[in-house]
């Protein structure tokens, strides 16, 4: 379920893929990482896609690359949710702060499964052009993790 009141989970044929504003994108991000419904990224993730993300050591290009890289994270979290708390836009960028739970019951980057609660939260920045998704910066707390999942101290 998403953060804010009235922005329930979608049906993949609500959703308008001809532009993307602060409602569809926010309608987009419960479909793919709450719903796994991982189609929707071919036709709203531009083929040059990439995403900056320091912590996150793989590249990350295209729909095929932002689906492996849902897919790294919601694996080893299969009950993994993530809750859209804010959301502002201007232009074409877009700030979403978010939370990320989920409980770890595969490997995580070497990790094993740990049995742990993770809450990650974080904030999101992408960048449109022509209704598609063309760059994602992301910042969280990559220690936190570690500490939550019991791998550092």
């Amino acid at each position: 379920r998403l953060g804010r009141p009235g922005l329930e989970s979608p049906k993949q044929e609500d959703l308008p893929m001809s532009t993307l504003d602060k409602a569809t994108v926010l309608r987009l991000m419960d479909a793919v990482w709450n719903e796994r419904k991982l189609e929707i990224l071919d036709e709203v993730v531009a083929a040059d896609y990439v995403r900056h993300d320091p912590a996150f050591t793989g590249e990350v290009r295209g729909p095929e690359g932002f689906k492996q890289y849902v897919m790294a994270m919601c694996t080893p979290f299969p009950d993994a949710r993530i809750s859209i708390e804010d959301v502002i836009a201007e232009g074409e960028l877009m700030a979403m702060r978010w939370t990320f739970t989920g409980k770890q019951s595969g490997d995580f980057v070497g990790i094993p499964a740990s049995g742990k609660e993770l809450t990650l939260t974080g904030i999101s920045i992408i960048r449109t052009r022509d209704g598609k998704i063309v760059e994602g910066w992301d910042g969280y707390d990559a220690l936190g993790i570690l500490r939550q999942l019991g791998a550092a101290a």
